[in-house]
């Protein structure tokens, strides 16, 4: 005797007059037909275009007639858009996932180093005992002139100077290399330098934080200065380390326009040796780097760790 398989019944909606509707759409309980047949699958509710409206059952088929204008469509399984479509949800490759990230992580980096904070050093003895040399800390760059254009400014906060302040500015004679001093005049006041001691409008200045190395002059010496009216907008820069520092004395008062940021805090302190303007061979700064990798313990100043500088 033939063996025949199952096969569910098909299962049909009502299409209303008009309607577009003409795509297929799942099929209502494919799995095994129901015990009543196509009587029961015809006893839902009807949705038509005005509100949803239970239909009452008729004679013959326990559910609404169709028109005589009407349609019967079969339904079947929507087919899944990924099979239709591959290309369209192809995945992102490993090597461009990686390119994006280091992009992004770069752009991050410019702008965080440019706009909001920097890790930095001094190469010089110029702000000794206060820095020394090696010591690496980090720069707050927030809101300073020299770090945005003119019309950010006019939004972002007024970062106030006052005297005593640690700052890295650009320096009139040469912009391209930041240095880092102290405040010691302000717009406006009259500074003179009288046997190294400071005086702002004749009035001597009490500086805690200034010393002196006898017989280590770089430059050429500046024990008396002045006097000097410093002009609206421009402040007198000096180095605590009064007998090797290149300042104001030599250059004349910075503009605010050239300050950079101020000091935070120490992150790392290496006894390294003070900046060597000579050229070095590739050999010398690779010789330069393994000292400092083999000596990392031995001669960090871990105490110097975290001191804020002020």
């Amino acid at each position: 005797m033939p063996r025949f398989r199952h096969r569910p019944p098909a299962v049909f909606r009502v299409v209303p007059p008009g309607s577009r509707s003409r795509h297929f759409v799942p099929a209502l309980n494919r799995a095994a037909p129901p015990a009543g047949g196509l009587k029961q699958l015809l006893e839902i509710p009807y949705n038509s275009r005005s509100g949803s409206e239970k239909f009452p059952p008729t004679r013959g088929y326990g559910g609404r007639m169709p028109e005589e204008n009407e349609d019967l469509v079969q339904d079947r399984p929507a087919e899944d858009p990924a099979v239709l479509k591959p290309g369209r949800a192809r995945r992102k490759s490993a090597a461009r996932e990686w390119l994006e990230s280091l992009a992004f992580s770069l752009v991050f980096v410019f702008f965080f180093t440019k706009f909001i904070a920097q890790a930095t050093q001094v190469p010089t003895e110029s702000m000794k005992p206060t820095i020394l040399v090696g010591d690496h800390f980090f720069l707050d760059k927030f809101a300073f002139p020299a770090n945005y254009p003119d019309f950010l400014l006019k939004i972002l906060p007024n970062r106030e100077i006052e005297r005593g302040d640690i700052v890295a500015f650009k320096p009139p004679h040469d912009p391209g290399v930041p240095f880092i001093k102290r405040v010691i005049g302000l717009p406006g006041e009259t500074l003179e330098v009288r046997d190294k001691a400071v005086y702002i409008d004749d009035r001597p200045l009490e500086e805690p934080y200034q010393y002196f190395d006898e017989g280590e002059d770089h430059y050429a010496p500046k024990d008396s200065h002045g006097p000097v009216l410093i002009p609206p907008d421009h402040y007198f820069m000096m180095g605590d380390n009064r007998d090797n520092s290149h300042d104001s004395r030599y250059w004349g008062p910075v503009p605010s326009r050239n300050i950079i940021g101020k000091p935070l805090f120490i992150y790392w302190s290496y006894d390294d040796d003070p900046y060597d303007p000579s050229p070095k061979s590739v050999v010398q700064h690779a010789r330069e780097y393994g000292s400092k990798a083999l000596n990392f313990f031995s001669r960090t100043r871990w105490s110097r760790t975290g001191m804020v500088l002020e």
